[in-house]
């Protein structure tokens, strides 16, 4: 998607982060881990004409509650004061593919409702994407090109 916009992509920074603590954090890392995500996630933002953030502070904040068991004031002002434009909810229809750092194989449709309320209670701006390849990133397009007409002309 950034490609296409000739946007940017901000890399998930919990990824570089977990793999110097191999695998480690607590609660303060997580918290850390967010406001440091919310913060290239805004430099990409004042960079360019669109970015695509794969995490943020929703991401954060959801993570500490499942984990944690810990509704993170830290992480919900960040969400609060860090609305994106949308948010393109992936709906959970691709396999799991195992990954050291990733965790919760087993309860996608649980975590997807979790992501899904909040998104509603914020009231922030989504699409739920769904779909495989090709056809999961053409209706990305669509939600977008939907939601930002003056992008269309890109192309």
């Amino acid at each position: 998607l950034s490609e296409r916009y000739k946007g940017t992509m901000i890399p998930e920074f919990s990824r570089a982060y977990l793999q110097k603590t191999n695998g480690y954090y607590d609660l303060k890392d997580l918290e850390n881990i967010g406001l440091t995500q919310n913060i290239q996630n805004n430099a990409g933002s004042a960079e360019n004409r669109i970015t695509i953030c794969d995490t943020d502070a929703l991401t954060t904040l959801i993570w500490a509650s499942e984990k944690f068991k810990v509704n993170s004031v830290i992480l919900k002002n960040d969400l609060q004061i860090n609305l994106p434009d949308l948010y393109l909810l992936c709906y959970p229809d691709l396999k799991w593919e195992h990954d050291v750092l990733r965790e919760n194989p087993d309860d996608l449709d649980r975590l997807f409702m979790l992501y899904f309320e909040e998104i509603v209670k914020v009231g922030a701006t989504y699409d739920i994407v769904y779909g495989i390849g090709s056809i999961r990133t053409n209706r990305a397009v669509f939600f977008i090109n939907n939601r930002f007409p003056e992008l269309n002309h890109m192309f």
